[in-house]
């Protein structure tokens, strides 16, 4: 089952944001094109068009966004990417982080490391894809 993984720095868009007009879609436009880079970056052409499962996990240090609202954004970033469509996506693992109540005992990832010692806030974001074809 082949892994990828990557991280976007910065707090995440919320799809479920209240505040309306240019400044919110520019805003979204710009996290989107930073999940797309970032994807791209690790992962090679062409998406794949195989069942995939994605887990997101936010880091923050602030008020967070929502677990859920943080999803659409990212998952419709990563379409023609990472996959075909995200209606390739079979299963969604979401979670939020407070890295203050991380203790120096855990175990990451030397990517996740790297960015919980330096970075404020980030999305962590890893897929699976399913060569079974589990849908």
């Amino acid at each position: 089952m082949p892994e990828f993984e990557f991280v976007v720095v910065g707090q995440p868009t919320s799809f479920n944001t209240k505040g309306k007009g240019r400044p919110q879609k520019k805003k979204r436009d710009n996290w989107q094109d930073n999940v797309k880079n970032a994807a791209r970056k690790v992962m090679p052409p062409p998406a794949t068009l195989l069942p995939v499962e994605v887990f997101i996990s936010t880091y923050f240090t602030r008020q967070p966004v929502d677990v859920d609202n943080v999803l659409k954004d990212i998952m419709d970033a990563m379409n023609g990417v990472a996959y075909n469509d995200d209606k390739q996506v079979y299963k969604v693992t979401s979670e939020r982080v407070y890295l203050k109540t991380l203790d120096s005992h855990s175990v990451f990832s030397p990517l996740l490391g790297a960015h919980i010692a330096k970075s404020p806030e980030f999305v962590h974001i890893r897929l699976f894809w399913s060569e079974e074809g589990v849908l």
